[in-house]
């Protein structure tokens, strides 16, 4: 009785882990090879979606016309290029469905799982207008530049949460978010005075070089 209760305890922790962070674990395989869509659950397994009229599929190798929603798996053979490796994730806020109507809908990508014992922070790599939240709650974004974000999610070490990222473009900005490379690390961010104080640092260091 207690091993099968330990055995069930390891397979939910299991079943909890958070999966494709880096989105390299896509398979190509078009359920419509005229429009070039892809399946959620093979294209990128482990994430979610915001719902929405066209969100059902990813679309490959080129993103719709339309102004709904809209998620594109990139490599190169898209007309984004993926931020790491041979995969990344694009997506577009839009109208939730064909009509104006409908109301406007931020997209996201979501996923749940088990965040380290030891994680301090999360980092990744982004373009476009984007925010993070883990258990709805918004998390602040450090750059660090060359399109390198991270965000502290020491508060929720040890826990099963959600991970949402959106892209926060507004009404009638249809600009693409890219996301790639979600690593869980035990390296804090820095905090806003380190990083006032690196960007102080930088611009001593150009001022002196003018003057030179």
């Amino acid at each position: 009785m207690v091993l099968t209760l330990v055995v069930a305890a390891a397979c939910s922790c299991a079943a909890q882990t958070f999966r494709n962070l880096g989105f390299e674990q896509a398979v190509i395989q078009p359920n419509d090879p005229t429009y070039g869509f892809l399946d959620w659950n093979t294209a990128v397994p482990g994430w979610s979606h915001s719902p929405g009229s066209d969100t059902a599929v990813i679309y490959y190798p080129s993103p719709h016309a339309g102004g709904t929603q809209y998620f594109l798996l990139v490599d190169r053979f898209s007309y984004l290029q993926p931020l790491q490796s041979r995969y990344s994730l694009a997506f577009q806020s839009g109208f939730f469905g064909p009509e104006i109507t409908s109301g406007w809908t931020s997209a996201y990508i979501s996923q749940a799982g088990l965040i380290p014992d030891t994680a301090q922070s999360l980092r990744f790599l982004a373009t476009g207008n984007f925010a993070v939240t883990v258990n709805g709650n918004a998390l602040p974004t450090y750059s660090f530049g060359n399109n390198s974000y991270g965000v502290d999610v020491s508060p929720y070490a040890g826990t099963v949460s959600d991970l949402k990222i959106f892209n926060t473009s507004g009404l009638l900005d249809f600009s693409p978010t890219l996301v790639d490379g979600f690593t869980f690390s035990s390296t804090p961010v820095p905090e806003p005075k380190v990083l006032w104080l690196f960007g102080l640092g930088a611009l001593a260091a150009a001022l002196g070089q003018r003057r030179r």
